[in-house]
């Protein structure tokens, strides 16, 4: 059974925890980041927003744009705001391409996370 909506290939999702934990985001924090991401790249390449906001502190509100970059793939900015000190904003620029189309899993191709 495929699944019904978009993933991070294993190797992309755990690149961006580590990138999202040294710019201060914590693994719960990441969740969100991750939410955010997965629909704003949807199942394909297309222009796209999405807004992440939650009323509990442990979760920063998320807003995120999408771009139809390359063929199949998506150039992506998100922003980051932790509710808690330091509420230092965290930026993700990147570039993800569709690895499996059949199961809408995408694949990070660069990644900029700041601040680091």
């Amino acid at each position: 059974m495929l699944p019904a909506s978009p993933q991070l290939e294993r190797e992309s999702r755990n690149a961006l925890v580590k990138a999202l934990g040294e710019a201060g985001i914590s693994e719960t924090g990441s969740s969100a980041v991750l939410n955010t991401l997965l629909s704003v790249l949807g199942t394909e390449p297309a222009a796209r927003q999405y807004r992440y906001s939650e009323p509990y502190p442990q979760l920063p509100d998320v807003t995120a744009t999408s771009v139809p970059a390359e063929p199949d793939c998506a150039r992506v900015k998100l922003t980051a705001l932790p509710k808690t000190e330091p509420r230092r904003p965290v930026m993700l620029h990147g570039l993800y391409c569709l690895a499996d189309r059949a199961s809408y899993t995408w694949r990070g191709r660069s990644l900029q996370v700041e601040p680091r």
